[in-house]
This record gives C-alpha cells, structure tokens and sequence, in this order.
C-alpha cells in the first residue's frame, strides 16, 4: 500500500518533506520499546509508536523502516526533523 494511502485513512499530516505517493509500504508494526522493533518489524515496514526521540529515527535506519507515524498526539521535535529529512524517513 501507498503511504499517501495510509496517511490519508488515518487522516495524518506528512511532517517530512517526502513525496508519499512514492512509498510503497509492506507491513506495519507498533512499538515503544525499540529493542521490540529492531527484533520483530519486517522490512519496508510503517512504525506507528508514541515514542518521540532521535533513537526512534536511528532505530528505522537499521530496521529498514520506510515511515514513522507517530500516535497519542506526540509532535516530533525540530531535532528530529532534520534527522528524518538527511534520512529520507517520512514522518507524520
């Protein structure tokens, strides 16, 4: 599925300045423990979680995460933006 798809059944807001319609997404996994990620989530995956940190963005870099989106109203800081856009890991 598309992430312009996903984006648009959750009704998110894209925070990365990332074409989503170019993503194609193989699965889906919710975590808070990034160690539960790194062990479970299947490549070109969305991670939805309320953890809002760099080590979140440095957790889809090894796991080939392709999305973040992150739940319970948790807004990402500038910091982490930046991260996301050098990386290429859309954010909503």
């Amino acid at each position: 599925m598309k992430l312009s798809k996903i984006i648009s059944l959750i009704n998110g807001e894209l925070l990365s300045p990332i074409d989503p319609d170019g993503i194609e997404i193989g699965g889906a996994m919710g975590a808070d423990l990034m160690s539960d990620v790194l062990r479970s989530v299947q490549p070109e995956a969305v991670l939805l979680t309320g953890l809002c940190n760099p080590q979140v963005l440095r957790t889809a870099q090894i796991a080939d995460i392709r999305a973040i989106i992150f739940v319970r109203c948790k807004i990402p800081t500038t910091e982490m933006l930046e991260i996301a856009k050098i990386e290429n890991i859309p954010c909503r």
